[in-house]
């Protein structure tokens, strides 16, 4: 009898046992489709915790294989991780993420009714586990979607359009088919161990939408993505946003230009003196208005941008990709 499933769920982790944890007791409540086989392949991304004792501790009562992905980089596991899952749907989900008990549900029915589409997304809506500050709540749904974690396109299915939002990591699927034939994600982009990162699922989705693929958004393939209180402070978000920056020089949203200055673009150092000056004016009326967070936006990307250039001519190698 053939014991390849029809879903495979890949979740990437990196010393968040307990997260992780409570991720595998989530996923131990779907509803899962009649006739369908299925499991989940956690990738450890060379965690120093207890991350294989917990997902060990879930065997016999999850169909759950471990698997060691040792190099530091998301982008390593999640391609390690896609390699070692035969099943022709590859659902992917975060450590940091409850899933609802119909996630696999609405996948399974969109993907048998469109048999022509190639990926799929659904809503992340975020969960607070304490009230996060004001600033952070009131701009949750626009400026700070991709630091909390909130992402929808409305409440219809629709077709993802090249040029546009791209669907999040936390909450997506591909046909196996569809990954095979794209290749990898690249392994320069997404967090590395405890350093930030970003963009490895969207420059992916880009490279599919480019190539021809489609993605269809699905309203009902919902999780909620857990913010704990660390996540809600502005060291946070200053460090976030340097990642970003970092991200947008490597996939090259923020360009190469000349004359340099250390390393670096000029008008880049321009850009952090002055928004720096708008980012001090806006402390002192305490964080409230969006010329305050778009101030802090400015700053810390082009600080990491600064650093990413002068990473990559250190390195002998100034143009980014």
């Amino acid at each position: 009898m053939d014991s390849t499933p029809d879903i495979s769920i890949l979740v990437c982790t990196y010393n968040r046992a307990p997260e992780l944890r409570r991720t595998l007791t989530k996923l131990g409540e779907l509803e899962i489709p009649s006739g369908i086989r299925w499991d989940i392949l956690v990738v450890d991304n060379g965690s120093k915790d207890d991350t294989k004792d917990v997902v060990t501790s879930f065997k016999g009562r999850l169909p759950v294989r471990y698997a060691l992905e040792p190099r530091p980089g998301k982008s390593y596991a999640l391609n390690l991780g896609v390699s070692l899952c035969n099943a022709p749907m590859i659902m992917m989900t975060d450590d940091d993420v409850d899933v609802e008990s119909n996630w696999m549900l609405e996948l399974h029915r969109a993907a048998l009714a469109h048999p022509e589409t190639d990926f799929f997304g659904g809503k992340i809506v975020p969960r607070w586990e304490e009230p996060p500050p004001e600033w952070m709540a009131r701009h949750s749904g626009d400026l700070l979607v991709g630091l909390t974690v909130n992402f929808t396109l409305g409440d219809e299915e629709a077709i993802l359009k090249a040029g546009g939002n791209t669907f999040l990591g936390a909450n997506s699927a591909y046909r196996k088919k569809t990954l095979t034939e794209m290749g990898g994600y690249r392994e320069d982009l997404g967090p590395h161990g405890a350093v930030m990162g970003f963009h490895e699922e969207s420059e992916y989705i880009a490279r599919l939408l480019a190539a021809g693929y489609t993605g269809l958004y699905l309203p009902q393939m919902l999780v909620h993505h857990r913010n704990p209180p660390q996540r809600t402070t502005q060291r946070y978000l200053l460090r976030w946003l340097v990642g970003c920056g970092k991200s947008d020089v490597l996939t090259g949203v923020i360009h190469p230009a000349t004359p340099n200055l250390l390393g670096a673009p000029r008008y880049l150092w321009r850009q952090l003196i002055l928004s720096a000056i708008h980012y001090a004016a806006g402390l002192m009326t305490r964080h409230t208005d969006r010329a305050w967070l778009k101030a802090t936006f400015a700053m810390a990307k082009a600080w990491g941008a600064i650093q990413q250039f002068r990473e990559l001519n250190r390195k002998g190698n100034p143009q980014p990709g």
